[in-house]
């Protein structure tokens, strides 16, 4: 058992009370989160999908740390994946091509929020008649995105 794969187990092992029901899945998302850029992607992916709902917070964190992900890597995210929202401004750094994966691995209301955005802020520079710098653009959606 890998370190990662130990700490995402004791995500489900708790013990009985609520106090220690969350203080031992923080410490172990904690842990979990120090490991994600340890060792190749795939096994890290596998054993997030392995350990099942409990460590959908900790996608974001990875696609963090891994950016820019390959094709391979991205098809492993699950789709949608909550929390992945606020990593839309790393992704717009890297390229277009990794926020639009991103993009593809959002819950649908986040997508239609962004969708929602992008098309007022066009209107908005329709009728003005000018044209914010893709930076600038990228910087309003992200935020308009955050969760």
């Amino acid at each position: 058992m890998t370190p990662l794969q130990l700490a995402l187990s004791n995500l489900t092992d708790v013990g009985d009370s609520d106090d220690d029901l969350l203080d031992n899945e923080f410490q172990s998302l904690d842990a979990a989160r120090c490991l994600l850029a340890a060792g190749p992607a795939l096994p890290i992916l596998s054993s997030l999908a392995a350990a099942g709902p409990a460590a959908l917070p900790l996608y974001a964190d990875f696609v963090i740390a891994r950016l820019p992900l390959s094709g391979q890597d991205w098809a492993l995210v699950p789709a949608p994946c909550p929390g992945l929202c606020g990593v839309l401004p790393a992704a717009l750094a890297h390229s277009p091509e990794q926020a639009r994966q991103l993009v593809r691995h959002l819950p649908p209301p986040y997508v239609q929020r962004l969708r929602t955005a992008a098309l007022a802020l066009h209107r908005a520079q329709k009728e003005l008649g000018t044209s914010l710098p893709p930076p600038i653009v990228g910087l309003i959606l992200a935020a308009g995105c955050a969760e």
